[in-house]
């Protein structure tokens, strides 16, 4: 079978679909399939452009030109790269999406879309986006062989638009590797998020919970793992202003082995994120033996039991949700093993094997029903 992923960002670029196309497209390797990539020639904040053609972990990566936003890329180029391939795995729910399905009659190629949450990762344009979501993105999706949510909460959003039968929930995986840090020794004053510095992560509202963790702890610190997208100034001000700038380290965008670093390090992982699809950066955690106190959110309650291997919280309450940190960092002994045996076991389900075989089967699946239509 051979597979073209279509992504807007690939890797060198780092963040959260970028990791699921490469590790995804590396498993499905293993499973004797074919897959190239194609994304967009330049790394969000880079303005360098990347060379057209080139080669990542056994797959060819076409690079292609473009114009418009950030919020929406415009790749006609695209069409020129279907040729060789049975299916089309796209994780772009903007311009390629709708292009894809509007082409749909000229490459014939059936299509498989990766949700990620769509397009409502932020509250910016909320009714524009809900109005488009309900016209132009129906439209589309109806060339959509098949579409894979990655949690309950956007199979939510699909609902009453997808036909049942298109939609198949698979969570994004992990990298086993992180259940190797799980027993690492940790620093117990060290809390820990990763995540970009976007609007929709609301670092300042875990700033606000942190200074109160602050003032029953002294020696606490708060470290931030992400790029930047214009929001750190801001956050440095507020650090500044809750009398804490000495306490929170802003690390930027990070390698892998940097991020495990911290994890094996971190006694507990926060996250006041206000939306998330999936939320690897929490299953990461889990993996690694971080407790983690975080937003409720549907996504997160897919994989945290709270009092079990973590706890949810409201940061909206910057009292709860620090005394909700403070628990996490002060657990027993005892207590914060069962929390990391817990939570290892939760993690283990979520493989990149596991993942592999059921988007395998849904190629199957999508390409046995084309066969039967065209016979």
């Amino acid at each position: 079978m051979k597979i073209l992923q279509v992504s807007r960002q690939f890797y060198p670029a780092i963040g959260g679909i970028e990791n699921v196309v490469l590790n995804l497209s590396r498993a499905i390797i293993q499973r004797n399939h074919h897959i190239d990539v194609a994304t967009l020639n330049r790394v969000w904040g880079d303005y360098r452009r990347l060379e057209n053609l080139d080669e990542v972990f056994e797959m060819m990566v076409y690079r292609l030109p473009f114009f418009g936003s950030e919020r929406y890329a415009i790749a006609p180029s695209v069409l020129k790269f279907l040729s060789d391939y049975d299916l089309i795995h796209l994780h772009s729910s903007d311009f390629f999406l709708d292009y894809l399905a509007l082409t749909r009659f000229l490459h014939k190629k059936p299509i498989v879309l990766h949700t990620h949450g769509l397009y409502f990762h932020t509250p910016f344009a909320s009714g524009i986006k809900k109005a488009y979501l309900h016209t132009v993105t129906r439209l589309a999706l109806r060339q959509v062989a098949a579409v894979i949510c990655v949690s309950r909460h956007d199979r939510e959003l699909l609902r009453g638009i997808v036909p049942e039968e298109k939609i198949h929930i698979i969570p994004n995986g992990i990298d086993t590797s992180f259940l190797e840090l799980a027993n690492s020794v940790r620093d117990p004053n060290l809390i820990l998020s990763v995540g970009r510095l976007a609007v929709n992560k609301r670092y300042p509202l875990l700033l606000e919970a942190f200074a109160r963790v602050q003032a029953s702890m002294p020696e606490t610190r708060l470290m931030i793992i992400g790029k930047d997208q214009g929001e750190l100034v801001n956050l440095r001000t507020t650090a500044s202003r809750l009398g804490i700038a000495d306490k929170v380290e802003f690390v930027g965008e990070s390698s892998e082995k940097t991020v495990k670093r911290a994890l094996a390090n971190a006694s507990v992982w926060a996250s006041a994120s206000g939306y998330e699809s999936f939320g690897v950066g929490l299953l990461e955690a889990i993996a690694a033996g971080c407790v983690p106190v975080v937003q409720r959110l549907d996504a997160f309650s897919d994989f945290l039991e709270d009092g079990q291997n973590g706890f949810f919280t409201d940061f909206a309450q910057p009292a709860l949700a620090a005394e909700q940190l403070l628990c996490g960092l002060t657990l027993p002994a005892y207590e914060r093993q069962w929390a990391i045996q817990e939570g290892q076991k939760t993690a283990r389900r979520f493989g990149w094997d596991q993942v592999a075989a059921q988007v395998e089967a849904v190629y199957c699946q999508v390409l046995e029903s084309e066969n039967r239509r065209d016979g």
